[in-house]
């Protein structure tokens, strides 16, 4: 069984006062993810993978759409289940600074979410923080400084912990390493593959550095103007990406086991596929039983590159 199985999702932002302007960010996307799986999103800035994201772990609503986690339509369940749902599926952010209470020493916030949700402590609550500190690799020294006593991946460690905490059976971790040195980032990168290998959990990786993706993502769906072009195992991706937008991303990285360190500027860069494209799409078409691609009739200012 699917540990989360996503169909048809939308979401729709209205914006204006007298006249209502709605700009669709997500084009009815699918998605699956399996226990033990890690599935990365793929895309440049606004394309809707963090949107995407947010509607996963109920931070955000859809327009429409079905969102079915381990075999149960969320649409269909009462508010008072939810909160047993959103406990399994969490999330970690790019700037850990912003997911931590700067007034609160991290002694309290590492057990904020145990008490949030109401779950009994085994132990003696010192107990309890020193083991899930040493799940992410840190002292109790920590235990009585402020957030803005520690590093940027202390804290995103003091994040991890806070998942980790709750036992999750999903963890979504949107852009988690982009603002970490490359050695901090791959050793939080090992930390969250333990807790993966040790508990069968199913991790939404959203990124646009492919050079990690490659390293930690079993299969991986390409976004652009709020839809999936691409979809497959890395190996089908890149070995024989179709769509010419997934081509590109992956030409203009230098794939290696650590990250480039123009990747993020390269594809920041990328100019043939921003705002100006106006696509004609069809449905996904099944290249091979782990590869499809959407077919796409891609135009540029009237010129047919596709």
């Amino acid at each position: 069984m699917n540990l989360l199985e996503v169909n048809d999702l939308r979401k729709t932002y209205s914006s204006g006062f007298f006249s209502k302007k709605e700009t669709e960010v997500l084009t009815g996307v699918d998605l699956v993810l399996k226990q033990n799986e890690t599935v990365a999103i793929v895309g440049k800035s606004g394309c809707g993978k963090s949107t995407m994201a947010k509607i996963l772990a109920f931070i955000i609503e859809k327009t429409s759409g079905q969102i079915i986690y381990d075999g149960i339509d969320t649409s269909k369940i009462e508010k008072a289940d939810k909160k047993a749902i959103h406990k399994q599926i969490q999330m970690i952010f790019q700037n850990p600074q912003t997911s931590l209470n700067p007034r609160n020493k991290i002694k309290f916030s590492l057990l904020e979410p145990i008490k949030i949700h109401n779950m009994p402590l085994n132990n003696d609550e010192y107990k309890v923080q020193c083991e899930l500190l040493e799940r992410v690799r840190l002292r109790d020294e920590v235990l009585e400084r402020y957030p803005h006593e520690l590093s940027g991946g202390q804290l995103q460690r003091i994040c991890l912990a806070r998942v980790f905490s709750l036992n999750p059976k999903i963890i979504i971790a949107d852009e988690m390493i982009s603002m970490l040195d490359v050695s901090v980032g791959a050793s939080i990168l090992n930390i969250l593959k333990e807790y993966q290998s040790e508990t069968g959990a199913g991790v939404l990786f959203v990124s646009h550095d492919l050079s990690v993706i490659k390293e930690i993502a079993d299969r991986a769906y390409i976004m652009l103007n709020g839809e999936v072009v691409e979809e497959g195992t890395i190996k089908a991706l890149f070995d024989n990406a179709i769509h010419p937008y997934s081509k590109e991303l992956i030409e203009n990285i230098d794939v290696k086991l650590t990250r480039s360190a123009t990747s993020f500027s390269k594809l920041h860069e990328m100019a043939n596929y921003d705002s100006e494209i106006r696509v004609k799409s069809s449905e996904l078409k099944v290249v091979s039983k782990d590869h499809k691609v959407r077919d796409l009739e891609v135009y540029r200012k009237d010129i047919k590159i596709l």
